[in-house]
């Protein structure tokens, strides 16, 4: 995974951005948060510059225990004991799995407008199973087809409109239906369990902010309904955005109006 770093705080941040972006999303975003943190922020497999060197992704995801391991390296390669984690939206999928299975080397997470919460039946389904991903390969080589089921369902009232015109916008192009398949497809092992990651923020006193935009039609405050449930620390704010919240905008107020938990600034990585 390709990274870059900035920041001169004492504290490490992880950083991952979400579908279809890249890691650059959080230069201005965390700028507010440079005192406090060196920030990594890395490109997610099959975005920016990072790459996959897998014979078959689509049909050899990477399996839970290879991302933990991967991310134990990676902080052993930084010489630090504990992390700070971000992830916005399908990053925030990601990051819900490193604070399950490392919350002692977890020293506070930051989820905004996280994938995750909820599991969606039509990624579980274009995803999860053989056939799911044998039908979507098929989209892929005709998709005047895929696009007049999408319009079918959508006039049956299956789909949703703003999961149509989510669909519509990300799978539009021949290169964004690819990226959509092979992100779906190589991650799709990567789903946390949010019992058992209550459990492991609330053993190791791991602080918890949840942001949501207020206009966000795809992932709305309800989906953490669950999470907030099994761990009652959680933090819940809103912001005046719609899905898209790394904003230097948003980055400045999260700070300046005290919604987001920090480390002491003198604390020991």
């Amino acid at each position: 995974m390709h990274f870059a770093t900035w920041g001169v705080g004492a504290n490490h941040l992880l950083a991952l951005h979400g579908f279809g972006r890249t890691h650059r999303d959080f230069l201005r975003f965390t700028r507010p948060l440079n005192a406090y943190f060196r920030i990594h922020a890395a490109d997610i497999f099959f975005h920016g510059e990072s790459i996959v060197e897998r014979e078959n992704p689509d049909e050899n995801p990477i399996e839970i225990q290879e991302w933990i391991d991967f991310v134990n390296a990676f902080l052993d390669e930084l010489g630090v004991d504990k992390v700070w984690l971000m992830g916005y939206s399908l990053g925030g999928r990601l990051c819900q799995v490193i604070a399950e299975h490392l919350p002692h080397r977890v020293g506070g997470l930051y989820l905004l407008a996280p994938d995750g919460l909820i599991v969606n039946r039509w990624y579980a389904l274009f995803s999860h199973y053989s056939a799911g991903r044998s039908l979507f390969r098929f989209f892929k080589r005709r998709p005047a087809w895929f696009f007049r089921s999408l319009w079918a369902l959508r006039k049956a009232n299956i789909v949703s409109e703003r999961t149509a015109d989510f669909v519509r916008e990300e799978v539009g192009s021949a290169e964004g239906q690819e990226r959509v398949y092979m992100v779906w497809c190589f991650l799709r092992k990567l789903e946390p369990n949010h019992k058992a990651l209550a459990e492991g923020l609330s053993a190791n006193q791991v602080s918890l902010d949840l942001y949501f935009g207020m206009y966000d039609r795809i992932i709305r405050p309800a989906q953490a309904d669950k999470l907030c449930k099994y761990y009652l620390a959680a933090r819940l704010h809103m912001l005046r955005s719609g899905h898209f919240l790394l904003t230097a905008a948003n980055g400045i107020r999260i700070v300046r109006d005290d919604i987001i938990q920090l480390p002491a600034n003198d604390a020991v990585s």
